[in-house]
């Protein structure tokens, strides 16, 4: 095991520079059963990147939060080659605006060249993704992509706002198997 988080980790920034958190561990394994939270000087949404590497694993049960209090939602990336969200999980990259961004496993079609692509990916039952806008704007965009298989039995949401917008963009994608 290279990371481990059962606490609370919480990124808030005072300056243009705060924000972020980032768990990585090339090769190994990263678990957080914890929380993760970053969120912008201005209160917007923060970004969390969590990397195990092309051979490692990512196991989340916790909350990984980079949504915004004002404005936008935050984005969060989980890249290893294995990643399994436990139910207790709760990913999220809302906004009051405009929904963020979430990545899980690679990029759309696993096609983002900076991204390495997971090889398995599971979402157990009662873990749940969202990258929606709260108010008014637009929804986030939510990407689960693995090699091999995705195992999906969670709830994703990219909603656009209570108080006008459009819907986000959703893609749960195994290239051999979900």
């Amino acid at each position: 095991l290279a990371v481990k988080n059962e606490g609370r980790v919480a990124a808030t920034g005072v300056t243009k520079r705060g924000g972020q958190i980032f768990l990585s561990a090339s090769g190994g394994r990263i678990s957080s059963t914890g929380t993760l939270e970053a969120r912008q000087a201005d209160r917007s949404g923060g970004d969390i990147t969590i990397d195990a590497g092309p051979e490692g694993s990512v196991e989340i049960g916790g909350e990984v939060d980079a949504s915004g209090e004002v404005g936008t939602g935050g984005s969060v990336l989980i890249l290893g080659r294995e990643i399994d969200f436990l139910a207790s999980s709760l990913i999220l990259a809302d906004g009051q605006a405009d929904g963020g961004s979430v990545f899980i496993g690679g990029g759309e079609r696993g096609e983002s060249p900076e991204f390495h692509n997971a090889e398995t990916v599971t979402v157990a039952e009662g873990a749940r993704l969202s990258a929606s806008s709260l108010a008014s704007g637009n929804g986030g965009q939510v990407v689960l992509f693995a090699e091999d298989r995705l195992d999906f039995h969670g709830m994703v949401t990219a909603r656009g706002g209570p108080q006008g917008g459009v819907g986000g963009f959703v893609e749960i994608s195994g290239q051999n198997e979900i």
